[in-house]
């Protein structure tokens, strides 16, 4: 995980400058990408579905071990942003798998990369929501008062992402939590009608990452429970 972080500081690979130099260059393409992307949508769908959440690690950090390859392979800028996004998802699912295994120095840190993964991305709505589940550890530790920054930091993100994802409902909704746990409840109010309001949202497109362990009140798609 600290290899695939370095590599993200790392400027993607110029593909046009690499084919001056060498004849038949490797390169990412569009297949690949793909095949990735689908890779981590298997992986959620069985964090979802079985019970013992870790044993999701093995084939989670096997396909990160092949993300992190990609990434120090020559490429567009537009592939690199979107493998920035991958990495960043399965980060936060990493980050799930400890959170339920009781790890939470491991969480934190694979959240933290995942926020890096989703800045280099620009992916606000992904960034917010990682920032999100940095926020949770506190609020599962009854740290309420360290949550509440994290959580306005990503309402900050959630607003410049997809005004038809459901991102900023759910920040909403955790603020709602930790206003309760804080003692405001008529910023807990607050929030809640705001998380309320997803219903009006025409096109309810979910958040790009969720969650569906332990304690939380929200599902994999992010949309909050109102």
């Amino acid at each position: 995980m600290t290899v695939t972080g370095s590599l993200l500081a790392i400027p993607a690979i110029d593909v046009d400058r690499v084919r001056h130099g060498v004849e038949h260059p490797r390169y990412l393409d569009a297949a690949t990408v793909d095949n990735f992307e689908r890779m981590n949508a298997g992986l959620w769908q069985q964090f979802a579905q079985i019970r013992s959440k870790r044993q999701v690690l093995p084939a989670a950090r096997q396909h990160l071990a092949a993300l992190t390859n990609s990434l120090d392979e020559p490429q567009s800028g537009d592939v690199r942003r979107k493998l920035c996004t991958l990495a960043s998802d399965l980060f936060q699912l990493c980050g799930e798998i400890f959170f339920d295994s009781d790890n939470y120095a491991d969480a934190a840190h694979c959240y933290s990369e995942a926020a890096h993964a989703s800045k280099e991305a620009r992916e606000f709505d992904m960034w917010a929501c990682a920032m999100i589940r940095t926020a949770f550890l506190s609020i599962y530790e009854r740290q309420y008062h360290h949550a509440s920054p994290m959580l306005d930091r990503a309402a900050h993100l959630a607003v410049r992402g997809s005004p038809d994802r459901t991102t900023r409902f759910w920040v909403a909704a955790v603020q709602a939590q930790t206003y309760a746990g804080l003692g405001d409840l008529s910023a807990c109010q607050r929030a809640l009608d705001k998380a309320e309001q997803v219903v009006h949202l025409d096109a309810k497109v979910p958040a790009p990452d969720g969650s569906g362990s332990k304690t939380r009140a929200w599902p994999r798609n992010g949309a909050p429970v109102t």
